[in-house]
């Protein structure tokens, strides 16, 4: 299944970001700072900007049939591209494919490798679409900045806070 996952982890290699992450993880982990909890949902809805431009990315490279028949059943696969917060004790978010709607995604994805009957006759392979990879790497920089910004933000109006 297509997934991007955005955490600190995985945007540690932005260029300056490094300081940034530490100082909001270390006012995150501690528990004496009061409103703490108020900083991490703030910093998580930092991610969630950055991931929601990554999940609309990924809905403009994805397939969608405009003459399909509206009786027909199934969910479009660029509808079924969600972004959604992730484990409420960490700071992450996540752009992944509802299964539930769009259970097709993964062979849109990946693809399949070629098949042959018990003959061995050749019955073809489809070959990937690859849109989740596309609007990953299309939205990776504006997705990158958002973040940068926004958790810089969040670091400096800590810092105006704590110095009165």
């Amino acid at each position: 299944m297509a997934k991007s996952v955005l955490t600190p982890g995985r945007i540690k290699k932005i260029e300056g970001l490094d300081q940034t992450i530490k100082n909001v993880k270390s006012l995150q982990g501690d528990l004496s700072l009061q409103g703490a909890r108020d900083v991490a949902r703030n910093v998580k809805g930092v991610y969630m900007r950055g991931a929601i431009q990554i999940r609309d990315a990924e809905r403009s490279f994805a397939p969608y049939n405009e003459e399909r028949p509206a009786n027909k059943k199934g969910t479009h696969l660029r509808d079924a591209i969600v972004a959604a917060y992730g484990r409420e004790d960490k700071p992450n978010v996540i752009v992944t494919v509802d299964r539930r709607k769009a259970p097709h995604a993964w062979l849109l994805e990946h693809g399949t490798a070629i098949r042959h009957n018990k003959k061995g006759a050749n019955r073809g392979r489809v070959t990937g679409y690859f849109y989740a990879r596309k609007g990953l790497a299309f939205a990776r920089n504006t997705a990158t900045q958002t973040i940068k910004s926004g958790l810089e933000d969040i670091v400096n109006q800590l810092n105006a806070k704590f110095k009165n």
